[in-house]
């Protein structure tokens, strides 16, 4: 009878063994940037001794403005420290230079533009992303994955489910933090906005039904950016949007404005908790406009 007590034991402790309950999260390095680019959060992030909530990472598919790189990655830390760089991919690794701006008590961005050397090292973990950043100071080098074992999972990058949505879905109000304008006129070279507001509101009267939309905010430099236009014409959810834009200075003098409308395709997206996200792309056009390549992410519909 012990011995095949014994042997019945012997058997569950292989059988334990041979299948952990919870197996370890696999690290997947094999990845180029289209399998991250987008936008990722995380919170409880530790950089240089501090934890910082929330940090957001923008992986963006064109650098801003007219720089040699050809991609760009963003970095929001708290809400008061932006760092804005322009790169290359080689497969998971980017490297390229950054700059960055502090938010002062006024709400004031002060911009530093002297570029310091970066590099990140991209994997995902489960889907989630981990991010290895090696930089220059002010930046430096910090890690940020989940934490050891996996089990707190507060730290992890998340890429929200995101449901196509029409026009008459989102109407109203929309306010979106932490926007960045990378094609901006020259006169301009690109712009960043803490806060800005989206309307989207039909026009209508007896005789007239026009779907517009209008993009305001005040930008790094001081300068209120417009961008006003209509829906010229729609295939399902892909909206084909004309505007026109208008940039001026804190005493309201133009810094620059279009003559000629702007043509740029925009889709509407929504989360299951009612965020908005609109992406605008010019793609295939000679000329992009100042909105090509614009994300805007986790807004919030204004009463």
């Amino acid at each position: 009878m012990n011995r095949f007590l014994w042997l019945g034991l012997l058997v569950v402790a292989i059988f334990l063994v041979g299948c952990p309950i919870n197996p370890p999260d696999t690290e997947n390095t094999n990845i180029t940037i289209e399998d991250i680019e987008g936008e990722w959060d995380f919170s409880n992030v530790k950089i240089n001794g501090q934890v910082y909530n929330p940090v957001h990472v923008s992986i963006l598919p064109a650098a801003h403005g007219d720089s040699p790189y050809q991609n760009g990655v963003d970095i929001t830390i708290g809400d008061s420290s932006y760092y804005w760089s322009d790169g290359d991919f080689d497969d998971n690794v980017y490297r390229g230079e950054y700059t960055y701006g502090v938010k002062d008590d006024q709400g004031n961005i002060h911009q530093y533009d002297e570029p310091q050397d970066i590099e990140i090292t991209f994997s995902l973990i489960d889907g989630k992303l981990k991010m290895k950043v090696q930089a220059g100071n002010p930046l430096g080098s910090f890690t940020i994955e989940l934490f050891e074992g996996g089990e707190n999972q507060e730290n992890e990058g998340e890429s929200p489910a995101l449901t196509p949505a029409q026009y008459s879905q989102v109407e109203g109000n929309w306010k979106f933090t932490n926007v960045w304008i990378p094609n901006q006129p020259e006169e301009v070279c690109f712009s960043f906005f803490t806060t800005c507001t989206l309307n989207v509101e039909p026009y209508i009267d007896q005789y007239t039904y026009i779907e517009t939309m209008h993009l305001t905010g005040v930008d790094n430099h001081g300068y209120t950016c417009n961008y006003d236009g209509q829906i010229v014409g729609a295939g399902g959810v892909i909206y084909q949007y004309d505007y026109y834009y208008s940039i001026k200075n804190a005493d309201k003098s133009p810094i620059a404005e279009s003559t000629l409308p702007k043509t740029i395709t925009v889709k509407f997206f929504l989360t299951e908790d009612g965020k908005l996200f609109v992406e605008f792309d010019s793609e295939g056009q000679l000329d992009p406009s100042p909105l090509d390549g614009v994300m805007l992410t986790y807004g919030e519909k204004q009463a």
